[in-house]
């Protein structure tokens, strides 16, 4: 059998490489040392810069009701 050269990566490597800067960014966030309110406020303004409308007013309106429950958590 010869030898295959790859040029350029597979797509389960730049999936994990994705992932990879995705976790780092989330880590850059936390070291601010965000409330739990400002990550479900950046959960939905993230939403907000959702290509797809689906997408986008499924993670708004959850962010939306987190925040509702929290409002009223705060209140009682």
């Amino acid at each position: 059998m010869s030898d295959i050269e790859r040029y350029g990566k597979t797509a389960s490597e730049s999936g994990a490489e994705e992932m990879f800067q995705a976790r780092q960014i989330v880590s850059t966030i936390l070291d601010f040392g965000v409330t739990q309110e400002q990550i479900v406020r950046i959960v939905k303004l993230l939403g907000l810069e959702l290509v797809d409308r689906d997408s986008m007013l499924s993670i708004v309106n959850a962010a939306k009701k987190i925040e509702e429950g929290s409002s009223s958590k705060i209140i009682s």
